[in-house]
């Protein structure tokens, strides 16, 4: 199982905090890890698509679904996470990889299609398990070398570099959720195809 601190010991080589061989320690461990939850808390998953609010009203237990925000409201339910959805056509499927659900007061968790599993994603400790799939690893670790350099007076690599633009890629894309927005009525009364439209 990888965790947080693995992340950062590698982060920390990549910034010449430490050699081969070293771990992390002290403010350099904690610095670290803070740059990196700032660069998990800025993905696309956590900003794009919508988050669907509930507001529990009962202690009744409660199946959360991908992209709700729940609030147990001083209520004291017990919440779980799904590992499978029902899709448009009736068919139950596994978890979309990176589905995510909010819950207030606990977490963000997100989901891994390779691990099979939910992770917190928010307040991260150093021994918490890291939680994406292993091979979002170099990418975040990428993406927070290049948010701490300046401040460590670290040179970026390439490699790096292109390692970081890949992970966001990789994120944008696993992520996309399409939003479907409702017409227009009144632009559409505007063109020429509206005007006469049937179905407005």
């Amino acid at each position: 199982m990888t965790t947080m601190r693995d992340a950062v010991n590698k982060a920390a080589r990549l910034l010449g905090v430490t050699m081969a061989g070293q771990i992390a320690t002290g403010h350099d461990a904690t610095d670290i890890l803070d740059h990196m939850q700032g660069v998990i808390d800025r993905l696309p998953l956590f900003h794009d698509g919508e988050w669907t609010d509930v507001l529990l009203t009962s202690d009744a237990a409660y199946e959360a679904s991908d992209g709700e925000r729940v609030s147990p409201q001083g209520f004291d339910p017990i919440i779980t996470l799904p590992t499978t959805y029902v899709d448009d056509e009736g068919d139950t499927k596994i978890m979309e990889d990176l589905s995510r659900v909010h819950v207030i007061g606990d977490g963000i968790y997100v989901w891994s299609s390779m691990l099979g599993a939910w992770n917190k994603a928010d307040e991260l400790d150093i021994n918490d398990t890291f939680p994406f799939s292993p091979k979002d690893l170099q990418g975040i670790v990428a993406l927070t070398v290049a948010v701490a350099a300046p401040e460590y007076g670290a040179q970026v690599n390439p490699v790096t570099v292109s390692q970081a633009e890949a992970a966001l890629k990789s994120f944008s894309g696993r992520f996309y959720r399409e939003v479907i927005s409702p017409p227009d009525n009144g632009v559409l009364r505007m063109s020429e195809t509206g005007a006469d439209s049937w179905y407005l």
